[in-house]
């Protein structure tokens, strides 16, 4: 008799209810800490990295000449004035012989690495940061310049604030220092300081000073709330590539890196118009109500935090430099940074193509499906240059094949070769195993938010085999994060597709849950032409005979009540009910499920595996690569499976073993990303695709990197402090005017922007008059963007307004069910170009 106790409210077993489970402790490296009296609250802090200054490596860049004496001394200074201060790297950057000898004896008698480039043309502090990158041994870079200077400690701060913020783990986290400029006199005077300590105290004085002083160009006194000073993580800063070399004279490279870099990370939104160079800091509109339009805008909202944590730098005063090229090769109209940021800015799949650095191989990205070009990026960090494909014309076909045969291309990477669209590839991917290249194959996990690169899919790979599992051995330490990955796993705060809440599905069978004197046999379905039940399969029974023998297995066992659950993309239902049968929704929350079954019967599907991990027996079909040493019942048909599991043959899996298998999975095979949902509507089925794709964990061959992002441990708010600090004008006169949002909105609409377009149509709705038609771009624009519940609340919103409008309740319609496209059209309301 089974004893199953009934829902009541409660969400599951596994824990206190109130347990508050951080979806990023995983990432960002985190430890539960209890709080309050028992039963404690749990909550989640971060387990603090130890990192020191030996960790840092500041570099230099510097062209020493006749108009810049100064230069030479201030550089001498860095080793006995910062306690303690890092190493350092040096980049004389073409300096003449009698210049470059200074420089050099410099770095010899303090202990600097030196390197001396031999170009003579207009300086470029782009090439020479590149070349100071390629001299950094440490975690962490700090790109410097002699002129610019620190209170003492500056670089222990910098550590224990690296080590507080896990940059070692979140890698996105760029500490950009404000910049305080000093005039001559303050200048004078903190260099007419023997004492070191009194240097130090002068620079805490001009950082309380300063805030009120008044800015004076002529006197170059003035405060940048960001600069070209920063701490950067090395594994972010070579996947973004580097600066771009094609600068040179007073330039541009800074900013078009640090835009570069923001759109990488995606953690804050692009300002409106982020090429237009605007309030700057001695400008006079600096010193008014701004909007936030503008690349400064956006580097002042990224500096805040850094601001915050009280780290800062100070520009000495120096003649203006005697070199001509210096300055006649300037961009300030910022020409060729438009040029250069143009190649990105609407088209970030093309950051794949922009990289700076050199790397020792060059990789074809087979990226057909532009939104996927952030699977490739990692790559980089494992020494590859990435050449994107993004389409299979014929002639970029031929061109891919012969770079590969000529050796132009070492090797390739492609997501899922096997799909139907990659077809015109997969001639490339069998010429690239033919002449022993590397093939990266880049698939989906079966666990949530997991991928894995690897040389072919899991079904096909020795690396996903019972062996490779048995040799592995694993650290207590990596089985706490598994357990506490298993834990996470069943409280439901990890899912595979969009789904129900546990209580809202337990509510709805909770009639199942009072039964007692039957047993529940689960049965998720697969779609039907989906890699996993059509390709590399084992066993007797392929999957559509599976699906069609269980009408005779549930007539064959009316003591089992099955409840199946049809895949949540597809659209068609192809099992007729019984009495013993219960078709679930699709969008049943699963984790209520697989604790309400006694079994779980299952083809190949990403729920076995999840089933194993919450503890219920399991039965599988197919090529079940996770069902490992026997933690599963391998089943040559549905009827055997279920005729093991009543007479007892598919025991529950052990903790151990499910431990085991999570610490394999998590911590030896996949890698990790985030991304936004792109959902596409077909006539059978639904195709869960993503955008805004990053890799968070990278896991490839030897390689591993923890890759967490700021988008997980820091998201950002347009409710947030930082963005009070930089609150748009609300005078209808600047730029948040309902035309000036329209406009911008519908640039980026057509940019496909689609979350910007959605956030600026819902600001323009607040301040315009013809609400209804705002709300429905706003509308449109959050459901291109994936946020369908959104866009839901706002088209309803839009035809209350409207209600006549029989077009806007089309499209609502078409918005719940997209199904009715096909019957009543699309209704989409065209949104004009800016």
């Amino acid at each position: 008799m089974l004893h199953r106790v009934a829902y009541t409210g409660t969400h599951m077993d596994t824990g206190t209810h109130d347990k508050l489970v951080d979806k990023v402790n995983s990432a960002a490296g985190a430890r539960p800490v209890k709080v309050g009296p028992e039963p404690a609250r749990v909550v989640f802090a971060p387990s603090f990295d130890d990192i020191s200054t030996a960790d840092i490596t500041m570099t230099f860049c510097i062209r020493l000449h006749k108009g810049n004496p100064w230069l030479a001394d201030r550089l001498d200074m860095m080793a006995s004035y910062y306690a303690p201060c890092p190493s350092i790297v040096v980049i004389d950057f073409g300096s003449a012989p009698e210049y470059a000898s200074i420089i050099k004896k410099i770095c010899q008698n303090r202990g600097y690495k030196y390197l001396f480039i031999d170009d003579f043309h207009v300086f470029s502090l782009a090439k020479a940061r590149n070349a100071s990158f390629g001299l950094v041994e440490t975690n962490f870079a700090f790109f410097c310049d002699p002129d610019f200077v620190g209170e003492r400690d500056l670089f222990a701060r910098l550590a224990q604030n690296a080590s507080a913020l896990n940059m070692r783990n979140v890698v996105d986290i760029v500490l950009n220092l404000p910049a305080f400029h000093l005039d001559e006199d303050d200048t004078l005077i903190f260099e007419g300081l023997a004492d070191r300590e009194q240097r130090s105290s002068f620079l805490r004085y001009l950082s309380f000073k300063l805030n009120y002083a008044e800015v004076s160009a002529a006197d170059g006194r003035f405060v940048a709330p960001y600069s070209n000073v920063f701490l950067i993580n090395r594994n972010m800063f070579n996947m973004v590539g580097g600066y771009d070399e094609s600068f040179r004279g007073h330039g541009s490279e800074d900013f078009e890196f640090l835009l570069r870099l923001a759109i990488h990370t995606g953690h804050l939104p692009l300002p409106n118009e982020p090429q237009k160079d605007s309030h700057g800091p001695l400008k006079d509109a600096f010193f008014r109500a701004r909007s936030y339009s503008g690349f400064r805008r956006m580097f002042e909202l990224m500096s805040q935090p850094t601001e915050g944590l009280g780290l800062k730098v100070f520009h000495l005063h120096h003649p203006r430099g005697t070199d001509p090229t210096w300055y006649g090769n300037n961009d300030w109209r910022r020409d060729r940074f438009s040029a250069a940021t143009g190649k990105f800015l609407f088209d970030h799949h093309r950051l794949l193509e922009i990289d700076h650095l050199p790397r020792n191989k060059k990789i074809a990205c087979l990226c057909k499906n532009s939104d996927t070009w952030g699977y490739f990026t990692p790559l980089r960090l494992a020494g590859y240059e990435t050449i994107p494909v993004f389409d299979d014309r014929p002639a970029t076909v031929e061109a891919t094949t012969q770079a590969l045969i000529n050796g132009e291309i070492d090797d390739i990477a492609i997501f899922n070769p096997y799909m139907k669209s990659h077809s015109s590839f997969r001639g490339i991917v069998m010429l690239a195993r033919e002449l022993n290249r590397n093939v990266v194959v880049i698939e989906r996990g079966a666990l949530p938010s997991t991928i894995y690169y690897d040389d072919d899919v899991c079904y096909n790979s020795d690396r996903f085999s019972p062996d490779e599992f048995v040799a592995s051995t694993f650290t207590e330490a990596e089985l706490v994060e598994a357990r506490d990955y298993v834990r996470d796993l069943r409280l439901g705060s990890k899912s595979l597709e969009a789904m129900d809440a546990y209580d809202t599905t337990a509510a709805r069978h909770s009639a199942l849950s009072a039964i007692n004197g039957r047993s529940i046999c689960l049965v998720p379905l697969q779609l039907e032409d989906d890699m996993a039940v059509t390709m590399f399969i084992k066993g007797k029974q392929r999957y559509q005979e599976f699906v069609d023998s269980l009408p005779s297995v549930t007539e064959q066992n009316p003591d089992v009540i099955f409840v199946v659950k049809p895949h949540p993309l597809s659209k068609t239902d192809n099992l007729r009910s019984a009495d013993n049968v219960i078709i679930a929704e699709r969008t049943d929350n699963i984790h209520f499920l697989l604790d309400l079954a006694d079994v779980t019967l299952c083809y190949n599907s990403g729920v076995g595996l999840l089933s194993i991990l919450q503890g219920t027996p399991t039965v599988t079909l197919g090529n079940a690569f996770y069902n490992m040493e026997d933690i599963g019942h391998r089943a040559s048909s549905a009827a055997e499976g279920v005729k093991a599991f009543k007479e007892g043959g598919v025991p529950k899996p052990s903790e151990q073993m499910c431990t085991r298998l999570a610490a394999w999975f998590t911590q030896r095979r996949y890698s990790e990303f985030i991304a936004t949902d792109a959902i596409r509507e077909f006539e059978t089925r639904r195709s869960h695709g993503y955008k805004d794709i990053t890799v968070t964990k990278f896991r490839w061959r030897e390689h591993s990197y923890n890759l967490a992002r700021l988008k997980q441990t820091a998201p950002f708010s347009w409710k947030s402090y930082a963005a009070s600090r930089i609150a748009p004008s609300s005078d209808p006169a600047d730029w948040n005017d309902e035309k000036s949002l329209k406009q911008a909105a519908s640039k980026a609409f057509h940019s496909k922007r689609y979350d910007d377009a959605a956030r600026l149509f819902a600001e323009a709705h607040k301040v315009g008059k013809d609400k209804a038609k705002l709300l429905r771009f706003a509308a449109e624009a959050n459901y291109r963007a994936g946020d369908k519940k959104t866009a839901v609340a706002q088209q309803e919103e839009a035809c209350s307004i409207i209600p006549k409008n029989k077009r806007a309740r089309r499209r609502l319609m078409v918005m719940r069910t997209p199904v009715l496209r096909y019957v009543i059209g699309a209704n989409i309301i065209d949104i004009p170009e800016p």
